[in-house]
């Protein structure tokens, strides 16, 4: 058992991607969420790697040969008794997004850019990469910036307080990766489907602290005595105590 706790099959695979390489597949299992729609279950996958195809020739006759010029491994899901196919790296089947749902306050500015994301994370992690950087960059004026450059915006809502540390930290480290998705780099996401996923994570998150938090605590502060907004605003100017 891989003694890491893992979440979904893409983070499974690169995890138990060593002992695939190498063949060392004895015993080799993860625990993951199971990518079929209809089955979903965080349970037990026992890995594989197809090494040769066999072609019926005949009535009951079988040729086999040795699979060349493709690496295709496999995940069998003991919930739903069914394989999770990967080929050079890629979840191939299901061929569905296992990207988590967008934040519920997501602005609808950068919502196609999420959707459109999470459709193609299972083809092309580093095309949702980059488009999730595109959703950061809208979403920085919806903050409050309103510097053009995307690096000086979020150090503007950082001075502004706007954002806290821990969501600029957020911020910076899709700008950087999305960045590389683009202009590839010292980061190469061409295959990474763990790290595109961390950045739908990163986002929710943003979303969470700078737009859902807020929202929150203003609702609750809307709902307190009139009387009471008073006292605490002249408590702020100094001149009384609540």
């Amino acid at each position: 058992m891989i003694g890491i706790p893992l979440q979904t099959a893409a983070e499974a695979f690169d995890a138990a991607s060593m002992g695939l390489e190498t063949y060392k597949l004895r015993h080799l299992q993860s625990d993951f969420i199971c990518p079929y729609p209809d089955c979903r279950s965080y349970t037990i996958h026992h890995w594989g790697v197809m090494y040769a195809i066999s072609r019926l020739v005949g009535a009951s006759t079988y040729s086999t040969r040795e699979l060349e010029g493709a690496h295709i491994t496999t995940a069998f899901c003991q919930s739903c008794e069914r394989d999770v196919i990967f080929l050079d790296g890629k979840m191939v089947k299901p061929a569905t997004s296992e990207a988590p749902p967008p934040a519920e306050d997501i602005p609808v500015e950068i919502l196609n850019e999420y959707t459109e994301a999470a459709a193609i994370l299972p083809g092309s992690p580093r095309g949702a990469a980059a488009l999730l950087r595109l959703a950061v960059q809208k979403l920085l004026p919806l903050l409050g910036a309103t510097k053009r450059d995307i690096n000086d915006q979020i150090g503007e809502l950082v001075a502004k307080q706007v954002v806290s540390r821990r969501v600029q930290q957020a911020l910076d480290t899709m700008r950087v990766i999305g960045n590389e998705a683009v202009h590839p780099g010292t980061i190469d996401l061409k295959d990474d489907a763990a790290t595109a996923m961390g950045l739908f994570r990163l986002l929710n998150f943003i979303i969470e602290k700078a737009i859902s938090e807020p929202k929150h605590a203003d609702e609750m502060f809307a709902k307190l005595p009139q009387g009471k907004v008073e006292a605490i605003a002249r408590r702020d100017d100094g001149t009384e105590s609540v």
